[in-house]
């Protein structure tokens, strides 16, 4: 079924949406003209729907130190980019991250059960201060934080957060109004242009639609983050471009690049050490040498130093072909041989003498000088055959890449596949980028430094996103299929995201993409209606399960759990239990209990005592093999007329009792007894001719009339089981009587 409401992921989209808007407002837009005004207007939904978020991760996070350390990191991460796109607007004011830091940290302070309340007094008072020091919003997110995280219910945050605004924004007026009468505010304000602030109401009836749901596509949890900076970059970049400080734009955008490598480094290293990750790292870094040594290159003026840079760059270069090589290898599970290892190693290092003494030699490059005739300064350079037997190689070595990949993109299914497919698409990259500067779309100027990330991008997609480390998610992929049970996942819209093998012979009529529901079979157990499936003489266990991914259902899973066998070994366990292994009747306990809540539910019936004459001498004769042979003719003879009615019970050695439910006319019992007699007699002439026995019984009824009367242990009416014990004991009583007055015989207690 679909949720209604706003997802998580649908909030965040808004506010990411909406501070795009405001800061566009900021590089491009009189920010009190009309115009501006709307825009920042609906900028304002941002900071309220992350304070909510804030509140709600703290309240769900089962890692709060991570939880923080991320936020901090982030808010590091986000100050350059900041001070690149705000310039001196902001002064020594810190980002939004920065601000959303310190309202978590108050309100970890305010919830600790550690700190003592004077304490929390004294920290949350410090980083209250620095917020209204150094944050870009002073104060105000920790309140918006708070609130949200303490109001009692939805409809108390949105009244303390409505008054929270129309006092910021009344106290700005003031604010404002007194600045204009004293100047003590660097700024020359108009009152009414600050009514936007108004706008940090309009995301509560969006808030108010929240339904606790990550979302059908859900957004990585550092999205909105890592969108944080890497946005102020692009409309830096832009702002650049408009302004016409094309070199300020190129380095930028190059010294972006390198973050981004050296950020997917520290993920790298975060992960568990093998040895694919290893060589990842090592191409990683690889990448990071070369694309710093871009950096240098288009920063710097003197020919020595670019020449130096280029030289930084080419040994990156050459080390990442080689890494790269190495990791296509260990992926396709292709060992390379040590002369091809040793080979590369050897030409990448004649490669960077070459370049490093251009110069001199002018093999590699004929000629190094600087080109100033552009916008910004760059390298002008004459290629030497040198460079063209380096270009061969990068070929060579993409290329040998690209067709190992191919073939075993060819030979692999599912999860590798894709992830082989990623690994081509970084193949790819860099060259895209050589394609892009022989096009002249970037007017001449090398990307290349893009592109080594792209390249890296695709490979951690491959490692991360398609579980390559220790091949652990293609394992338990493979063993799903494997296993017996049937195992199904389905989304919050019912729809197929797995099944295994085992499921699908179960339920023929499942596809993947498809509703469940489709296939009726399966509707009691997503229902959560029945637990339990049999077919085909099997019987399941069914399992509903609630798939939870940072607190929040993503689907469900259904595990069909094959437990015939258990079953069965139950039954037979409770079988020993209630019954006699010689003869298969129910034992004396077992027995005892079911006559008693016979009589409970106020039924009568008659309990029948067996004893076979002289059993003792027939065992001293024929041996106990024979006297089993008895006993089980007796057991088959009181099963055959209790014709799955009546109880049948072995007492002990060769003691029995029949109880009959409901009989209790004397002439019923008396030809019920005949018949035992005879039919055993019978019995025996064909088995045991040469045996000479009998039975004798003993009958005992219990009428409706015994359950009215008073018990003399509980006062009250007497309970099934001491009728059951009052019945044993008349009926062993009149057996004696029988066997007494000559054997195979019987006798009804008067």
């Amino acid at each position: 079924m679909k949720s209604k409401g706003l997802t998580t992921t649908q909030l965040k989209l808004i506010a990411i949406m909406a501070m795009v808007v405001d800061h566009v407002v900021w590089g491009f837009v009189d920010l009190f003209s009309v115009t501006g005004q709307i825009m920042h207007t609906i900028g304002r939904l941002t900071i309220p729907i992350m304070c909510f978020f804030i509140a709600e991760g703290y309240r769900k996070t089962t890692n709060l130190k991570s939880y923080l350390s991320r936020i901090a990191s982030f808010a590091m991460i986000s100050i350059i980019p900041f001070y690149l796109f705000f310039g001196e607007e902001y002064g020594y004011r810190q980002n939004f991250i920065f601000d959303l830091f310190l309202a978590l940290l108050v309100l970890v302070i305010a919830d600790s059960k550690k700190l003592s309340k004077p304490m929390k007094i004294v920290l949350g008072t410090t980083v209250t201060i620095i917020s209204a020091v150094v944050g870009g919003w002073p104060v105000f997110p920790i309140l918006l934080v708070l609130i949200f995280f303490y109001g009692k219910s939805f409809k108390q945050k949105c009244l303390l957060v409505s008054g929270t605004v129309l006092l910021v924004e009344g106290t700005t007026i003031v604010a404002i109004l007194l600045n204009n009468q004293y100047h003590f505010m660097g700024y020359d304000w108009v009152w009414y242009q600050w009514l936007y602030f108004l706008g940090f109401i309009l995301p509560l009836p969006l808030l108010a639609k929240y339904n606790g749901i990550k979302g059908k596509y859900p957004i990585s949890r550092s999205f909105f983050f890592l969108f944080y900076p890497a946005h102020f970059v692009v409309l830096y970049e832009i702002k650049m471009l408009v302004l016409g400080e094309l070199q300020v734009a190129y380095i930028t955008m190059n010294v972006a690049a390198l973050i981004i490598a050296i950020y997917i480094l520290f993920r790298l290293i975060s992960k568990r050490p093998s040895k694919p990750l290893i060589i990842c790292i090592l191409l990683c870094i690889s990448a990071i040498m070369y694309i710093f040594g871009f950096v240098l290159e288009v920063s710097s003026a003197s020919v020595d130093f670019v020449h130096a840079a280029v030289a930084l760059e080419y040994f990156g270069e050459c080390f990442v072909f080689i890494f790269f090589l190495f990791f296509i290898c260990a992926f396709c599970q292709i060992k390379v041989p040590n002369f091809v290892s040793a080979a590369l190693v050897l030409f990448s290092t004649v490669i960077v003498w070459l370049v490093i003494t251009a110069s001199s030699n002018g093999i590699f490059y004929k000629h190094i000088g600087m080109d100033y005739s552009g916008p910004f300064h760059k390298i002008d350079l004459t290629y030497g055959p040198g460079f063209y037997i380096f270009i061969a190689y990068m070929i060579l070595v993409c290329g040998g890449s690209f067709i190992i990949t191919l073939i075993n993109i060819k030979k692999r299914q599912g999860i590798e596949r894709k992830r082989l497919l990623m690994v081509m698409f970084a193949i790819l990259c860099p060259w895209l980028a050589f394609l892009a500067l022989g096009t002249g779309i970037t007017n001449g100027y090398e990307v290349s430094a893009i592109g080594m990330v792209g390249a890296i991008g695709f490979i951690c997609r491959a490692l991360f996103s398609y579980g390559y480390f220790d091949s652990m998610q293609l394992a338990v992929d493979n063993a799903l299929h494997r296993i017996g049970d049937g195992i199904l996942v389905v989304d919050l819209s019912e729809k197929v995201v797995y099944s295994n093998d085992s499921m699908n012979v179960l339920f023929p009529g499942i596809r993947l993409e498809r509703t469940a529901e489709l296939v009726p079979e399966l509707i009691p157990y997503l229902a959560k209606e029945s637990n339990q499936y049999v077919a085909n003489g099997r019987t399941f266990d069914v399992i509903y399960e609630d798939l939870i991914e940072r607190d929040t259902v993503q689907g469900h899973m259904l595990t069909f759990k094959d437990m015939t066998e258990h079953y069965q070994h139950l039954a037979e366990a409770e079988r020993f239990a209630h019954t006699d292994v010689l003869t298969g009747l129910y034992n004396r306990s077992f027995f005892s209990e079911l006559v008693a809540k016979h009589f409970d539910s106020s039924k009568a019936g008659t309990l029948l005592m067996f004893d076979i004459d002289n059993f003792k001498m027939v065992n001293d004769r024929f041996g106990h093999g024979v006297g089993d042979d008895i006993l089980k003719l007796l057991a088959k003879t009181i099963t055959r007329e209790a014709d799955g009615i009546h109880l049948g019970c072995r007492v002990g050695g060769d003691e029995f009792m029949l109880f009959l439910k409901d009989v209790t006319s004397n002439n019923d019992i008396s030809a019920i007894c005949q018949s035992l007699i005879d039919n055993f007699a019978a019995g025996l002439n064909t088995e045991h001719p040469e045996v000479t026995t009998s039975i004798s019984i003993g009958a005992y009824t219990t009428v409706l009339g015994d359950k009215t009367a008073t018990s003399a242990t509980t006062g009250g009416a007497i309970p099934g089981s001491e009728l059951f014990t009052n019945a044993y004991k008349k009926a062993d009583e009149v057996l004696y009587t029988a066997k007494h007055a000559g054997k195979a015989t019987f006798r009804i207690y008067e």
